[in-house]
């Protein structure tokens, strides 16, 4: 590798601008292989952390501009390689059995069950594994699509009243799994997802999204087998950030269900004050220091901020939108990083940030799943859109995939695995992502433009391909219509893999690292991960010995970052935007 010809903000080893206290600094001139082996070993031998990952963005379709509604997610995973593939799943015509990878769940699903495309994790699709799970979001023939899960923590108190089954319950692992092939509508899905967690037992605390092609819900578990869901309003939008959020329960049945006995389980067992009116959060969830100072209500604080000006020092279960939101602003809000505020982590080199961002390096991917309106002049199979990012979504482009009118999943989302490649999306993103962080306030902003503009290119393509399409579907050879989804999605994925390599290289070059081999990629992946983790040491549920860092107490704008918070939430609208560009102030 050459030497550096530039400035490097971070120390130098072999040629390479490292991460600050990375574990690798002393063995960096190794061979890549042993690098690469070396870097995983620290990493199995690190303490374990909690699995408090994701965050979720729920709108209703009227706190949007143009009717939809949206159900994003950031889908974090507890370490730098867990890669997902993107997997269509034919209609069965027989009875199938599925059986959970982790634990000893299992279900059987009717001969009557529905084709759906998911994005399952690697492990699962090798060979050993009884079937494909971990998928993380999906839609399915008759147009429902889940995100699964956002980690939640139920209190100590109320899992010794109701403790979870992880031998035999049902977790992240299945729930897009047996949902998707069943669930006719989003409220179906909610009281089969409960019907679930009362009679079998859930795995771990989770929060779940359902939508169809009316409405938008959003499940929360308290413990084993108690829950709350309630269905987004329209006028409003939803955050989650790995803390149950719910409150109150609606008194009509058609925008709450619950389980049958989930206020007088609580009572019963004394998890909260009786005296009180009920409150799910106060009988059921953790709400520890860290969760309101550093790990989880930042996000939500910033968020309500972002898309409000909400001031505090209350956090809203549902707000309205100071202004109607777009795919952009929902993209925007995944990457956000605290931009113009104190506690900026990337472009200040500080790991030690006050705040867990919600942009991550550990993002196995992110999604902007948008419902359009029915009826709005667009074929019903084109009004579902999964515009999905791999890896950072701050460092990667949101594309549209057509999930229900796409006849074949190109051959570069299909099953990347954890060993670095140069041919699937999620490892050519990956690569720009690990050169971007030997130097992050360098690299990025240069690499986020072309991510804008790639974005803009191909949002106007879609639009494009919408009214070729709907013209086929008019003319005398309609069946033709499918291929012009096909014929887009492939050049899409042809033109990001080309343009991000090309990037990468260059920004590689720039930087002064030489030639880079796969193995040198997952290895500057991995130490940067290691540091940029924003993660809680384990203990059971996430008690015990937690991350020691205390950020200020959250105050509407997060104290001195009002005024980049405005900024960055002036800047939505209908086109994307150079969302995760160096902050105007720190």
């Amino acid at each position: 590798m050459q030497p550096l010809n530039y400035p490097c903000s971070r120390p130098r080893h072999a040629g390479l601008c490292l991460p600050r206290r990375s574990p690798v600094h002393t063995a960096i001139t190794a061979a890549a292989s042993a690098l690469l082996l070396l870097l995983l070993l620290l990493l199995a031998a690190a303490p374990r952390h909690v699995a408090a990952q994701c965050t979720t963005i729920l709108v209703g379709s009227g706190a949007t501009v143009d009717g939809s509604m949206i159900m994003a997610r950031n889908a974090d995973a507890g370490e730098a390689i867990k890669p997902a593939g993107l997997l269509h799943h034919p209609a069965p015509g027989k009875p199938v059995h599925f059986r959970s990878n982790i634990n000893a769940f299992a279900a059987d699903l009717p001969a009557d069950a529905l084709a759906y495309t998911a994005s399952p994790s690697f492990f699962t699709m090798a060979p050993g594994s009884h079937n494909p799970s971990f998928e993380c979001c999906g839609v399915n023939a008759a147009g429902v699509s889940v995100t699964a899960t956002e980690t939640i923590l139920p209190s100590a108190k109320a899992l010794a009243a109701d403790p979870l089954d992880e031998e035999r319950g049902l977790g992240e692992d299945g729930i897009v799994s047996v949902l998707l092939p069943v669930a006719r509508s989003a409220r179906e899905g909610v009281e089969l997802l409960g019907a679930m967690v009362e009679e079998r037992g859930a795995s771990e605390g989770y929060g779940v999204a359902l939508m169809d092609q009316r409405d938008l819900w959003y499940f929360e578990n308290g413990g084993g087998h108690q829950w709350l869901a309630q269905r987004v309003p329209d006028d409003s939008y939803f955050v989650s950030a790995n803390q149950g959020r719910f409150t109150t329960i609606p008194t009509s049945d058609s925008d709450a269900l619950a389980s049958s006995g989930v206020q007088s389980f609580a009572r019963q067992h004394g998890l909260c004050n009786s005296s009180r009116p009920f409150s799910f959060f106060e009988c059921y969830m953790q709400d520890d220091p860290s969760d309101r100072h550093f790990y989880n209500r930042p996000r939500v604080s910033r968020l309500q901020f972002l898309y409000s000006g909400h001031q505090g020092p209350d956090y809203p279960v549902f707000l309205k939108p100071k202004k109607k939101l777009s795919v952009w602003d929902v993209a925007r809000g995944l990457r956000d990083h605290f931009q113009g505020t104190p506690g900026e982590p990337y472009f200040a080199q500080n790991p030690g940030g006050p705040w867990r961002p919600i942009s991550l390096l550990r993002t196995q991917l992110a999604h902007v799943s948008v419902q359009r309106p029915v009826g709005g002049g667009l074929p019903d199979e084109l009004t579902f859109v999964e515009w999905v990012a791999w890896g950072m979504p701050t460092l990667s482009p949101f594309l549209p995939l057509y999930l229900r009118a796409l006849p074949k999943v190109p051959a570069r989302l299909q099953g990347p695995s954890d060993q670095p490649d140069d041919t699937t999306l999620y490892w050519i993103m990956r690569r720009l992502q690990a050169v971007v962080f030997q130097d992050f306030p360098v690299l990025a902003p240069p690499a986020i433009k072309v991510i804008t503009t790639l974005e803009r290119g191909i949002a106007k393509a879609a639009r494009a391909m919408e009214h070729r399409y709907k013209a086929s579907l008019a003319s005398e050879n309609p069946g033709a219509a499918p291929q012009l989804v096909q014929d887009f999605t492939d050049a899409a994925v042809e033109v990001t893999a080309a343009v991000i390599s090309k990037v990468t290289a260059l920004l590689a070059a720039k930087a002064g690292l030489g030639p880079l081999t796969n193995d040198d990629y997952a290895a500057m992946l991995v130490a940067a991960e290691l540091e940029y983790h924003f993660h809680l040491p384990e203990g059971p549920q996430g008690r015990g010995k937690k991350d020691k860092r205390k950020g200020p107490e959250i105050k509407g704008g997060l104290d001195t970052g009002a005024e980049g918070g405005a900024a960055a939430a002036a800047a939505g609208g209908g086109e994307p935007q150079e969302a995760g560009a160096a902050p105007k102030s720190t």
